[in-house]
């Protein structure tokens, strides 16, 4: 508190017997230009452990300066270390806040008040970029922050977040959260490359060189945010808007353009409302349910294309050849 300066017109001190009250009815401390106004009452009561009450509003303070400024004993142990190991950063403007303080042997401290961030960032994942221009409300007491209306970005991809929920426990963090989003098709693809809980399913295909196309979607999921492996979509909804995707280097592969549809998910299926498309120059549509339950008997796909010739002298080369003249058009309905 020594680079503070505090101001305060009016305060009256109760002094009686063994008790000792301090009422601050208005105040101000400074920083630099920053300022925060509020009100303060200390009591040390008898029989009692002394309580340090102090409320009020502040000019935006970027975050790294916030917490050098705020006493090490009021900023709990998982608070620092998230701001450093998430790389937290941006601007908060207090907008109504409260701490108590009781210095007793387990130092309880609560907390509770509202915020606005502007240009901030979080860490979400080490296996992924952080989010980055993050603004909206934030509502947080000793053991919660809530997140409400917050957007950010993550390379060329949006995501807002209707509402969010961050549970402080020791020593886990637990998030759920609802919210959507403008995802650009390399970002997911890129994404998928390297989180290493994907890597088995990329496994068997090829390295895509060229990928497009946006991907709005809107999600529920539930986890810890301390070990991200153990997050879990609860429900989703896809719509996929003119993705392309193509490996330039194996002429083994179709590209893959204009493929368009909507697709739901939870934790038990994937539901195909319908996609459509074209490998190569085929078009092809394709619906039907996957089951996500191990052993189970419930997956559903339909997909009817029809086949020209030159794509199919490049899924099928060993039949092809044993024609001296294979062209036109199949089609095809598989189920």
């Amino acid at each position: 508190l020594a680079l503070l300066t505090m101001t305060t017109p009016e305060a009256t001190l109760n002094l009686e017997k063994e008790a000792f009250n301090l009422s601050v009815p208005t105040f101000q401390i400074s920083e630099q230009a920053w300022t925060l106004k509020g009100t303060a009452t200390f009591a040390d009561n008898p029989h009692e452990p002394p309580i340090l009450t102090v409320s009020g509003s502040a000019l935006p303070i970027s975050i790294q300066r916030l917490s050098r400024i705020i006493p090490e004993v009021w900023l709990p142990l998982s608070v620092r270390t998230a701001l450093t190991e998430r790389d937290i950063a941006g601007e908060i403007e207090l907008l109504t806040g409260s701490v108590k303080w009781i210095p007793n042997e387990s130092n309880t401290l609560l907390t509770e008040g509202a915020i606005r961030l502007t240009n901030g960032q979080v860490q979400i994942d080490s296996n992924h970029p952080p989010v980055t221009h993050v603004s909206g409300g934030i509502a947080f007491n000793a053991d919660l922050v809530r997140l409400l209306d917050v957007q950010g970005q993550i390379h060329d991809s949006t995501v807002y977040l209707k509402e969010a929920t961050l549970e402080f426990g020791e020593p886990e963090i637990s998030l759920e959260l609802r919210g959507k989003g403008l995802l650009s098709a390399d970002d997911v693809y890129q994404a998928l490359l390297r989180d290493p809980r994907s890597q088995s399913t990329l496994q068997p295909w090829p390295r895509f060189h060229e990928v497009h196309g946006n991907i709005h979607f809107t999600t529920h999921l539930k986890g810890s945010l301390t070990h991200p492996s153990q997050l879990t979509f609860l429900q989703g909804d896809l719509l996929l808007d003119g993705i392309h995707f193509q490996n330039i280097s194996d002429s083994n592969w179709l590209p893959a353009r204009q493929v368009s549809g909507h697709i739901t998910f939870n934790r038990q299926h994937i539901h195909i409302h319908g996609l459509k498309g074209k490998l190569g120059q085929s078009p092809i549509a394709l619906k039907g349910q996957w089951s996500l339950r191990k052993n189970s008997k419930a997956s559903n796909l339909n997909m009817v294309g029809r086949w020209s010739s030159t794509d199919l002298a490049t899924l099928l080369p060993s039949f092809v050849q044993r024609f001296s003249i294979f062209e036109g058009s199949i089609g095809t309905t598989l189920t």
